[in-house]
Order: structure tokens, then C-alpha cells, then sequence
């Protein structure tokens, strides 16, 4: 299926090199905000649901009548005495070693997908010692990069925004930093690639079929034209505290950020003015989780799928898309294939209706304990 691209609209421009690391995705992020999210069916969701990854896979296991042994970290699950299937750590056993190599490491992972024709950012793989290929692609570069270690989570080490040569090497010092917690056996790669404007969409495919799909925006308030930015975040923090996954994290706020749009804590945002308080989108710094599931374009579902479909032995995935909006193709690349995604994005949301593809995952082993 070809996957849209609009035409080219010339470089992006930057006027303040500190702005770097958010500047690039606030419009979309705003725009999602502002259009999107009143639009979730279910709305705002109060989630007191605490359960945790494995918890919700046993449960669902459990639930299905089958009995879960435990060893360390593995825990396998019978149906009477037929195995058909678990886990080890994170990973289920829907996923292959084969397909769980090439889902660590990030190049190799943008290497199968371009291979089968999926839209990636474009970039390139480099060695540890290959800073000078780095800072020759950034001379060629007509807007702002993202350095990342090939191996890695949670977002260590990565570095969003590089226009300069000083901010391409203090990334690559940080992602050095990030790489030298791996084990000696990993040899340490990165992949510099164009940094592209919108949303994370964090899609979970499980077998050949969409189970849930959620995108995590930044830390924000949305104004009533009364309260200042700081009391709308103690009216937001009330709520939250509330909440079973977000209670205990609080609400970042990059006082630089509003400052270069010229605010304080203490100005009153008009009406349904979107306020993004911090550059990242991260949960522990004020994110929120939004289910799109029933808002996502079809093509959006249909790529996660071929993406999953061109790993060999790959059954269940966590796709991580980026496209300027959820509800269209246009623009849209694969960033990467996560085989321990974290089911709880998707259980406890923000805004939407709690999804729970432990129950997917659990039928498509025990499927394919059948059909073997």
C-alpha cells in the first residue's frame, strides 16, 4: 500500500537554539489538543484500575481458564497439561528470538522496514566513532535531527531537535552515556535521523489485527478565560491524584518554554487556549494518554500491521508511529517495534475508553498452541 507524502513545504525554522528540544512538535501536539480530543469517545477517564503489564496478561490467562507456573522471571500458562504459551520478562512467546533481535536494535529494525517498503525517517546508522559522518549529514540537513543509541528505552539517550554542531555533540555524548549501561556484548550504534513534526501513536498489534492504539500528549491545560495557568494546574492536579496511573507523577512545568511565549504561571490563557507546559510527552512529567483507537485512520491500522507482518516470528507488537494527525496517512513514518510494550498506555488512558489487549494476546496462544 503507498503510504501518502504532502508535498515538500522548504526547511523548518528555528529562531531560538534553546527552543529546540519542543519547539518542532508543539504546533501538533496543540492541534490534537484543541481537535482531537474532544472528539474521544468516552472522554476523560477516571482509571482506578492499578493493576501492572503482567499482572493484566495473567489475569487475562486466568480468565481463560488457564493456570500460570512461575518461574523467576518467566511464567508459562496450561491449558490442563497442553503449554501454550508466556512469558519471559516482558516478552511473550508469540515473538521469536529471531524477531526479538531485530526489534532491539533500531537500525535493524529501519533496515527490515524499508526493506518491505514502509515509510521510516529518513537518516542514517553510524558507529561510535563515526561523529564526523554525523556532522556531515548535519551540514546537509534542511531541518532538525533526532540522535538515538540503537539500543535503549523509555527514551535514554535520545536527543530531539539538533540544528548545531555543539548540540549534535553534547547528543552524542548523552547517547554514549545511555549506551555504556548496555552489556559489553551490544557494540554501540546510532541512528541520526530528520526529526518529524506531530504526535507518537503507540499501536498494538497483536497476530493480524489491531488491538488498541493510544498516543501520549504533552503536559498541557486548556484555558477558561478565568483561571491562571497555575491554578488550572492545581485544578488538573486534583484530578489526577485521582487517578490510578497518573497519581503519582506530577506536572512539569518548563517555565523557560512559557517564557519564550512570552508567559508566566500567573497569566489567565483565553478560552480554550491550549497552554503545553513542558517539550516532552512522557507520563512521569505531566503527559496523558489518549485512546484513538476508533479515531485513527485506517491506513494508520493497516500500516502497524504490515510493519509487525515484515518481522518473521513477530505475533504481537507495539508500533510506535509519528504522523502530524491520527486521522490522516499523510506523513506518517514507522519509528519503531517495541516487544514489551506496556499494555497499562492502553488499560488505564486519560481520555477514552480502557482497552485491554492482554485478552488478544492471551487468545492468539492459545491459537497458535492449536494450530501446532
Amino acid at each position: 500500500m503507498p503510504w501518502r507524502k504532502k508535498a515538500d513545504t522548504g526547511p523548518m525554522v528555528i529562531d531560538d537554539p534553546q527552543l529546540l528540544d519542543s519547539a518542532p512538535s508543539l504546533a501538533a501536539v496543540e492541534r490534537f489538543v484543541r481537535e482531537v480530543m474532544p472528539t474521544v469517545p468516552g472522554g476523560r477517564h477516571l482509571s482506578t484500575d492499578h493493576r501492572g503489564h503482567r499482572a493484566l496478561i495473567r489475569d487475562a490467562a486466568h480468565d481463560r481458564g488457564l493456570i500460570s507456573k512461575v518461574h523467576g522471571r518467566t511464567v508459562d500458562f496450561y491449558d490442563g497439561a497442553l503449554k501454550v504459551g508466556g512469558m519471559k520478562g516482558w516478552v511473550p512467546s508469540l515473538v521469536t528470538r529471531e524477531a526479538w533481535v531485530v526489534c532491539k536494535f533500531k537500525d535493524m529494525t529501519k533496515q527490515v522496514l524499508e526493506a518491505a517498503g514502509l515509510p521510516t525517517p529518513a537518516g542514517v546508522s553510524l558507529d561510535a566513532d563515526q561523529i564526523d559522518e554525523a556532522l556531515a549529514y548535519l551540514g546537509a540537513s534542511r531541518g532538525p535531527l533526532v540522535l538515538k543509541p540503537t539500543v535503549g528505552s523509555g527514551g535514554d539517550g535520545i536527543t530531539c531537535g539538533i540544528t548545531t554542531e555543539h548540540e549534535l555533540r553534547a547528543a552524542w555524548d548523552a547517547a554514549a552515556i545511555s549506551m555504556s549501561a548496555e552489556p559489553k556484548t551490544t557494540v554501540p550504534r546510532l541512528v541520526l535521523e530528520d526529526f518529524i513534526d506531530g504526535v507518537d501513536i503507540r499501536v498494538f498489534v497483536v497476530g493480524d489485527h489491531v488491538a488498541a492504539a493510544a498516543t501520549r500528549i504533552n503536559c498541557h491545560v486548556v484555558g477558561d478565560g478565568r483561571q491562571s495557568i497555575a491554578e488550572l494546574v492545581d485544578e488538573k492536579m486534583e484530578w489526577r491524584q485521582r487517578h490510578g496511573t497518573l497519581l503519582n507523577h506530577d506536572m512539569e512545568v518548563d517555565h523557560g518554554l512559557l517564557a519564550r511565549s512570552g508567559l508566566t504561571t500567573q497569566d489567565v490563557p483565553a478560552d480554550d487556549e491550549v497552554v503545553v507546559l513542558n517539550g516532552r510527552a512522557n507520563v512521569h512529567l505531566g503527559g496523558e494518554k489518549v485512546d484513538v483507537t476508533d479515531l485513527m485512520h485506517p491506513e494508520l491500522r493497516q500500516l502497524a500491521i504490515d510493519a509487525v507482518r515484515a518481522v518473521p516470528g513477530l505475533g504481537v507488537a507495539g508500533v510506535d508511529l509519528f504522523a502530524p494527525d491520527v486521522r490522516s496517512p499523510d506523513d506518517v513514518v514507522v519509528l519503531e517495534l517495541n516487544v514489551g510494550a506496556n499494555l497499562r498506555i492502553h488499560n488505564a488512558p486519560t481520555y477514552g475508553y480502557p482497552r485491554n489487549p492482554a485478552v488478544d494476546m492471551v487468545d492468539e496462544m492459545i491459537a497458535t498452541a492449536k494450530r501446532a
